[in-house]
């Protein structure tokens, strides 16, 4: 009878065990070929487009307002919040979302107004708006400066998984565009229930699982690919850890409880110190 009892337990945990962890994910070479550039290139995207806060330095040889003059290479100039950038002169002019040859472009089409042959030199000095993500089992997470050169191991070194770390099943997500600011979608019965939207189409959502360990042991670097902004890479807990974060989860409730109690009991009754009830009064 001694013996069964103690096999209910092992034999509980050893059903949440299946119950809480999931495959994770399964590694798929379809899914890794999605996240590849075609044709493939040194740098994550082909341009790079200007978002508020950048900050961009910007020069003429032929403008009073942005010569370059001795040790001053230019006029230094923020992104607005609304995605403007204010010029001397010319006025404000939108950037937000356009390259530096899109900006340039602008910036000679306000100065037309004032000058018959303009000349602008532009170029980005922080680069202070694109970003990735990291969560889960990291002791660094949250969103990262994007480079254009970040790859998963770049991301995974830069965060630090912990031991409770599945590295063997990483999780990278790209999101369909636009993945910022959100847009209105019609009312599904999948989004009330999961609150997840169908794929939209020509809107592909890419999700690709990453074994880390299997790379560093083995050098095989196929699946080390190249972030975009925007990009979230997810370390989830192993198995074990997360049975341990849902017993934790539910003892929380408990542990909290008894603690309210015991402070109770010390302040409602001074006979009780430290879970131990003095023998004074019933002497007394």
């Amino acid at each position: 009878m001694g013996a069964r009892r103690g096999r209910v337990p092992m034999g509980v945990a050893l059903a949440l065990l299946v119950f809480l962890a999931p495959c994770g994910g399964c590694y798929n070479h379809t899914d890794v070929k999605a996240f590849l550039a075609n044709p493939p290139r040194p740098v994550a995207i082909a341009e790079y487009r200007v978002y508020p806060p950048d900050q961009l330095l910007i020069s003429s040889d032929n403008m009073e307002e942005f010569k370059a003059e001795l040790g001053k290479r230019g006029m230094l100039i923020d992104v607005k919040p609304d995605g403007k950038i204010n010029l001397p002169l010319l006025g404000e002019v939108y950037v937000a979302g356009k390259t530096l040859k899109e900006i340039e472009k602008e910036i000679l089409k306000a100065a037309s107004a004032y000058y018959s042959e303009a000349t602008c030199d532009l170029d980005i000095l922080q680069y202070n708006s694109q970003k990735y993500y990291v969560f889960g089992q990291v002791n660094n997470p949250g969103p990262k400066a994007w480079s254009g050169r970040d790859s998963v191991i770049d991301a995974l070194a830069i965060s630090q998984p912990t031991e409770m770390a599945w590295v063997e099943r990483i999780v990278i997500v790209r999101a369909e565009t636009p993945n910022v600011g959100g847009y209105e979608r019609k009312e599904s019965k999948q989004y009330v229930y999961t609150g997840v939207n169908p794929d939209r189409r020509g809107h592909p959502r890419k999700r690709m699982v990453v074994n880390m360990m299997a790379m560093i042991r083995s050098g095989d670097m196929s699946g080390n690919i190249l972030l975009h902004p925007g990009d979230v890479v997810y370390v989830q807990p192993t198995p074990m850890a997360r049975m341990g974060i849902f017993f934790r989860q539910i003892g929380f409730p408990l542990r909290e409880a008894s603690t309210t109690v015991r402070s109770w009991r010390e302040i409602s009754d001074p006979s009780y110190n430290n879970g131990v009830w003095s023998n004074s009064g019933s002497e007394s």
